[in-house]
């Protein structure tokens, strides 16, 4: 890979030595090396800067200085009503994913990811990073999820109220809320700070696919619910935290061969 393809196009939609190391900072948080998670992090620190609206990283992704490693797409990728981001978030498609309220109110009312990213139509709220039906490109990693990454690396190898972490953390919340400013007299033990900066996961990087592996990887279960009263808890560990085989697959290789996960 190189550093640089000298193109931004090619840049942001084909893996660079940057991406690389970006999903290192990824791969060593999620098994607990968190001083690894922390070097690798640090090697892309300040080669990427945050965009000034969390929109634009998804409306001009060709163009955001924020992107490290997006799949490319346009219509003809996606032909159809079934396999495009856009077609199931955004408001003008198929628009048969809505926010949950639940989400709404980790937002405060000047965030722009509630007044921005989210956008209310027909009595509910819809993601409003996916505007193009069936061109929106694929987030794999950006800079913001680095920040975060390092700030959560830096909290659990130190277990302390540590003060770069509190750093990174207002790094990315201060984009989309300004003049909220956390401090260490906010946080009276090192899990009360670590709560927060997967709170701030939350927040920035929803609907790009982190949330339930977010939860499993730091030893916690999805609550019951979840809007749906028929929506049962998955507590942890469970079974259920690896998908099921799709049957297909299964068939074509022999049920003797590829054996479905326990609990399908």
């Amino acid at each position: 890979m190189n550093t640089t393809w000298g193109d931004t196009y090619y840049d942001r939609a084909r893996a660079t030595i940057g991406a690389a190391q970006a999903m290192l900072s990824r791969v060593y948080l999620y098994t607990n090396d968190n001083q690894d998670a922390y070097n690798y992090a640090n090697k892309i620190i300040g080669k990427y800067s945050l965009d000034s609206d969390v929109v634009n990283i998804f409306t001009t992704p060709d163009q955001s200085p924020e992107i490290i490693f997006f799949v490319a797409m346009n219509a003809s990728d996606n032909p159809n009503t079934n396999n495009a981001l856009g077609q199931h978030y955004g408001k003008d498609a198929r628009a048969d994913i809505t926010i949950s309220q639940y989400y709404q109110n980790l937002l405060g009312d000047n965030d722009t990811r509630k007044t921005k990213a989210l956008v209310y139509q027909d009595g509910v709220y819809y993601c409003n990073k996916y505007q193009k039906k069936s061109a929106d490109w694929a987030p794999i990693i950006r800079y913001a999820e680095v920040l975060l990454n390092k700030a959560e690396a830096a909290v659990k190898k130190n277990n302390t109220v540590d003060a770069e972490a509190i750093a990174l953390l207002n790094e990315v919340h201060s984009r989309s809320e300004a003049g909220k400013v956390y401090k260490a007299s906010d946080f009276a033990t090192a899990d009360a700070l670590l709560e927060e900066i997967l709170l701030e996961r939350r927040r920035e990087l929803a609907f790009e696919g982190h949330a339930s592996f977010d939860l499993f990887r730091n030893m916690k279960g999805i609550e019951a619910g979840r809007e749906s009263a028929s929506a049962p808890a998955i507590e942890y560990p469970s079974n259920y935290f690896a998908l099921p085989i799709p049957s297909y697959d299964i068939e074509k290789a022999g049920a003797d061969v590829l054996i479905q996960n326990k609990g399908y």
